[in-house]
């Protein structure tokens, strides 16, 4: 586990939004994360071929190529395969529109060191419109 965060983004049919979403992960500030893009069986002929570019350019991005089960099944497939601590959920037609959104992950480790609970926490993070939820793994 050399990444502390695993960005989990279900992919289908997204095609062009799709490079928005990873330009701002890219943008990011922090840069201690791994990302899963899982193609839940997209049937365009755009988003598939993108996942393999990006994970091709960028060894942070990984790709699975999944037949389609919907959203749920597919942030849990992202997870079963995710190697770090924190976990993020987020929709391939997300953008994040702050550089530091991710970096707040720091805060959740912080609080988690000084209050030495072992039960799963939560933090909410707040980007324009969107909430993310940041969870650690235990």
């Amino acid at each position: 586990m050399d990444k502390l965060l695993s960005i989990i983004i279900p992919v289908y049919n997204t095609g062009e939004l799709l490079k928005a979403c990873i330009k701002s992960l890219q943008e990011q500030t922090f840069k201690n994360y791994e990302v899963i893009l899982v193609d839940d069986g997209s049937t365009d002929c755009i988003t598939s071929k993108l996942c393999d570019e990006i994970a091709s350019e960028d060894r942070r991005f990984s790709v699975l190529h999944c037949s389609n089960g919907g959203v749920a099944v597919a942030r849990n497939r992202g997870f079963e395969v995710s190697t770090s601590n924190y976990v993020m959920f987020i929709d391939g037609d997300d953008t994040l529109f702050s550089k530091n959104v991710i970096s707040s992950i720091n805060d959740c480790k912080r609080f988690r060191d000084a209050s030495r609970y072992t039960s799963k926490k939560c933090k909410r993070v707040r980007d324009a419109a969107f909430f993310f939820i940041i969870m650690l793994v235990t």
